[in-house]
């Protein structure tokens, strides 16, 4: 059976319009977000502590998908450049915990295996300070190259060759409370495709994954 995952931060989830929800509850909220993202999968959800490192809730994740087809992780967490605030950190030297996830994804079908990152510019060339966005004239937009050294390149590329997976991110800040429902909002996304650097520029934020 394809299960679509949903891997979110517990600072995200304890804060803003989700305040204080426990485990239980998560997953009786990402239900709903599941069923109109992706009918007629499975839906899992994990939430990641604050001193979890990537090599504690990897694990979890290939646990709870047990032996179904991972066709989908959605990850929800504070980001900037190269990097995500998801547990304790994770940053380009630590990706290598994810090599786990490889056989959680079917191993025919690149186009439906897919991870998707909804956190401020992981995909941006350099860091973005939210102290530059204002309430009349937004946010600053980022900036994405397509330079192979890169922060955002070198860390969404090296993610979809490690798991197999095409991998979706954003490189400009999401609106506020996007990543809580599991969407871009209309930011602009680059596609890292696995074996090969292969990306595009999505200008509508939540489209497909196609090649």
């Amino acid at each position: 059976m394809k299960v679509s995952f949903f891997l979110m931060d517990r600072i995200w989830a304890t804060s803003g319009p989700w305040f204080n929800v426990a485990s239980n509850a998560f997953d009786d909220r990402v239900g709903p977000i599941a069923h109109a993202k992706e009918r007629g999968r499975r839906s899992l959800s994990l939430l990641v502590d604050p001193a979890e490192m990537p090599e504690d809730y990897i694990p979890e994740v290939v646990q709870k998908v047990a032996g179904d087809d991972l066709a989908t992780l959605h990850i929800a967490a504070h980001g900037d450049s190269g990097e995500l605030r998801l547990g304790k950190g994770l940053k380009y030297e630590w990706l290598g915990a994810f090599e786990g996830l490889r056989a959680c994804f079917p191993r025919e079908g690149w186009a439906e295996k897919v991870i998707k990152i909804y956190g401020c510019a992981v995909a941006g060339d350099a860091r973005m300070s939210a102290s530059r966005c204002t309430p009349t004239r937004g946010c600053p937009r980022g900036v994405f190259s397509g330079r192979a050294d890169a922060k955002g390149y070198r860390f969404l590329s090296t993610l979809a060759t490690i798991t197999g997976a095409a991998v979706q991110a954003s490189m400009d800040f999401t609106p506020n409370f996007a990543p809580y429902f599991f969407s871009f909002q209309g930011t602009r996304t680059v596609h890292f495709y696995p074996g090969g650097g292969h990306l595009r520029l999505n200008y509508r934020g939540d489209g497909a994954v196609k090649p």
